[in-house]
Formats: C-alpha cells, sequence, structure tokens
C-alpha cells in the first residue's frame, strides 16, 4: 500500500524552513487523528529551533510548530472520552526515521491523545500527564481564537504556581506574545500589572491590561519600576530570559515575594535574597477551563496577538516567521488546510 503523504513546515538547515510532503502519521491505540485547522507561533520557541539556538543538539531536518488545533477524523481502538468531528488542542508528530519532530504542528494533520482513559486505563501516570494538554475547544471559541488557548493556558497556569491573588502588584518583563498572555492572565485574576518592554507594545501592552508601562530604553527605567510600586513587587515575571533586566527589577520585590523566569532566551542567575524563586513549572491542562472562562468573559483577545482576519498560509510559513522577526505581530496565525 502506497505511504500516505501530507505537507508539513521543516526546519531543512540552520534559518531555512520548507513546505515539504511528509509521511502521515499512524494512529495509535489511545491517539485520534486530526485533520488541522490553525495553529499560532510560539515565537521566541519557534525561531531559537530555527536558528538553532534552542534544542540545537535536534537532528535536522526537523518538523516545527506546536500551538496547534485540530477536528478529530479517526479513533484509536481505545479511546472512549473522544469522539469524530470534535476539535481538540495540541496534536502533534513523532520523530520518524525520515526526520526528527520538534512537535510537529505546522502540518496538515497530527495525533492527539485520550488521556482520561489512560489514566482509567491504569497507565504509569508519566505515560497520560503530558496529554493531559490534549482537551477540547468548546463549540463558543472560534477557530481563530481557539489556538491561542495553548499559549493562555500556559502563562495562566504558571502566574496562579506562583500564587498570584487580586489586589497583587505583578511586574512584567518583556511585550512579546508570552509577556502579552501573562499581562492578561493577572487582570484577570484581579492584579495589578506593570509591564517594562519595547515601546512599540506600549499600546498592546496596556490593552491586555497593563495598569503602567515602563520602555527598557528609558534612561529612568529603575526610578519608575520604583515609582509604580512604592510597596512592592509581590510577583516578577521575566517572559524572556534577560538577566540583566531581571537584576534591575529585583530590589523592587516585596520580602517574600516570588520571582519566576519562563523566558528561554538566556540563563537568568538570580542571587539569594528575601524572595521564592519560582520552580519555574506549569502544567497547560490544568487551567484549561479557567482560560475558556477567561475568554467568554473578554480578558483573552486573540486580535491583540495576531491578525485573526488574514491568516498565513502553510506555504507562506516563512513569510510568517520574517513578519515575526520583523516585530510587526507579536504572534503569527497560520491556516494549515489549502481549503
Amino acid at each position: 500500500m502506497r505511504e500516505k503523504r501530507m505537507r508539513a513546515a521543516v526546519v531543512c538547515t540552520p534559518g531555512v524552513v520548507e513546505v515539504q510532503d511528509v509521511a502521515m502519521p499512524s494512529l495509535r491505540e489511545y491517539s485520534v487523528l486530526c485533520r488541522n485547522v490553525y495553529a499560532t507561533s510560539c515565537t521566541a520557541t519557534d525561531q531559537h529551533i530555527v536558528d538553532r539556538v534552542f534544542r540545537s543538539s535536534h537532528r535536522l531536518p526537523t518538523m516545527l510548530g506546536h500551538e496547534a488545533f485540530g477536528r478529530i477524523i479517526e479513533l484509536g481502538p481505545k479511546v472512549r472520552h473522544l469522539s469524530l468531528g470534535q476539535r481538540i488542542l495540541r496534536p502533534i508528530l513523532f520523530s520518524t526515521d525520515e526526520m526528527e519532530s520538534c512537535w510537529g504542528g505546522y502540518a496538515e494533520y497530527g495525533l492527539a491523545f485520550d488521556w482520561r482513559s489512560m489514566k482509567e486505563d491504569g497507565l504509569p501516570e508519566k505515560e497520560w500527564r503530558q496529554w493531559m494538554r490534549c482537551e477540547l475547544i468548546p463549540d463558543d471559541i472560534s477557530d481563530e481564537t481557539a489556538p491561542m488557548l495553548i499559549t493562555w493556558r500556559e502563562t495562566h497556569s504558571f502566574i496562579t504556581r506562583m500564587g498570584v491573588k487580586p489586589g497583587m502588584r505583578v511586574m512584567v518583563i518583556g511585550s512579546g506574545g508570552t509577556a502579552l498572555s501573562f499581562m492578561e492572565s493577572a487582570v484577570f485574576e484581579g492584579a495589578t500589572v506593570v509591564a517594562v518592554g519595547s515601546p512599540s507594545r506600549a499600546e498592546t501592552a496596556r490593552k491586555c491590561g497593563a495598569d503602567v508601562f515602563i520602555s527598557y530604553r528609558d534612561p529612568k527605567c529603575r526610578m519608575l519600576m520604583e515609582m509604580a510600586a512604592p510597596e512592592g513587587y509581590d510577583l516578577l515575571i521575566d517572559s524572556v530570559g534577560n538577566e540583566q533586566q531581571t537584576m534591575m527589577a529585583l530590589p523592587y520585590v516585596k520580602k517574600g515575594g516570588v520571582v519566576g523566569v519562563y523566558g528561554i532566551n538566556e540563563p537568568v542567575n538570580l542571587p539569594a535574597g528575601d524572595y521564592i524563586r519560582h520552580d519555574d513549572s506549569y502544567l497547560e491542562g490544568e487551567t484549561h477551563d479557567r482560560v475558556v472562562d477567561g475568554v467568554r468573559k473578554g480578558f483573552y483577545r486573540a486580535e491583540l496577538f495576531y491578525d485573526v482576519e488574514h491568516p498565513y498560509p502553510l506555504e507562506d510559513i516563512s513569510d510568517a516567521l520574517e513578519m515575526l522577526r520583523k516585530r510587526e505581530w507579536p504572534k503569527a496565525l497560520v491556516r494549515l488546510q489549502k481549503d
């Protein structure tokens, strides 16, 4: 029987991404086959993989992308909690002899998993826990908004584990897609946000709920950080991985405040101090219902992250990545099917 093929975005050599024909994934006993609909960029991670800065040991060629959703078109034999036609988050591709996979979300098809059946059948937690990210998308969430649930769930899980509460003062370092998502998450939970980032994103940060925006280029940056929270910050989130800016902000964290480094740009070596360092953990799936509630209440808005009316076709993935390098939008929306 002739092998079924599909299109996927592939990092061929450092800095070069092409759409190629690759093998269709094979159904597994607890998996579902998805006809993927849209994906969004995880901008920093995608660029790090393309440039071989992050996970530089991966073998090339490799399939790219991890913020996708698809519609279920086939069920594995042990799937009981999912049905044909449902939309589900985080379908991926696995590495094959043909090529590596850095999740492989920019593809026409992918596999998601029925983690509830895996758990019920007594599989070890390490085998099903990771698939808790494969949650269904409610009918009232549009296709164009749906992939943003992935970023929003990550940041909401991270900040919830940091201990965000109503009335807290939160500083977010960065103004990319993740930083903006942290701002929305903090505001949704009743906190007040001070953002430190690129001046070109000041308006977007305010729309995401930032009460105060400070340009990292401002020579008075330190003074403005202190003035914005005279009693100190309860939470400090470095969404970039920027040691210089995090160290600049550290003196203004309250005694017993929590510092979390989420970004991956560079290692951030924090000195000992009267603060708590968050262990960097999050579990994306655990905040799914809470984030859906936030979308319904208007706290999370996809149109602040990318052009919802003009997605990039999969074949134009290189154009999308170039747009992101120019910082025209925080993220890109990619349509994964031709029709």
